[in-house]
């Protein structure tokens, strides 16, 4: 993750808030997220955008990983 002003800087949100909706940029996916039910930030504080995990990955072509500890 990067540090809050650098997160701001890249894309425009605050931490927290940062969406891969309309930025343009890769989509990276925990695998253990496939087949369920997600939350994205929307660009607003307090503001949370539900979706399933394998349409954001099949929409924006995300690559699947494990990414977590």
């Amino acid at each position: 993750m990067p540090d809050a002003k650098t997160a701001l800087a890249v894309t425009g949100y605050q931490r927290g808030t940062i969406s891969p909706l309309g930025l343009g940029l890769p989509v990276i996916v925990d695998e253990l997220l496939v087949g369920h039910s997600i939350t994205l930030g929307s660009g607003q504080v307090g503001t949370i955008i539900g979706l399933q995990a394998d349409d954001v990955i099949a929409t924006f072509g995300a690559v699947v990983a494990d990414v977590s500890e």
